[in-house]
């Protein structure tokens, strides 16, 4: 399945269950609440380890991982913006910017 298809995928979604209707900043606002949510569980797994104590990565395997690309989907679909085309772009500026700190630091 493309990411485009994906878009499509969570639109219908969307539209379907999404038991709300929310203007955009509402929706943006909302869909942050479920992010931190998603950042409190990557916490909860990485703080134990902090600590020397063992932590399960089976909620973020589960849970964290599939429900950012849900919410990443939905950011995309709130902008009307082509994730594929996006992402393609965020990971060519992030190997410009690693490659320059690499030529800076002669690595």
């Amino acid at each position: 399945m493309t990411i485009q298809e994906m878009q499509r995928l969570q639109k219908v979604h969307d539209d379907t269950y999404y038991d709300h209707t929310l203007d955009m900043p509402t929706d943006i606002r909302h869909a942050t609440l479920h992010l931190a949510k998603l950042v409190g569980k990557l916490a909860q797994y990485s703080e134990p380890a902090d600590h020397g104590r063992p932590s399960d990565p089976q909620k973020i395997k589960d849970e964290v991982t599939p429900d950012l690309l849900f919410w990443a989907l939905h950011f995309a679909n709130i902008f009307e913006i082509d994730l594929e085309e996006s992402y393609q772009s965020r990971l060519s500026q992030a190997k410009m910017r690693i490659d320059a700190s690499r030529d800076t630091n002669g690595v």
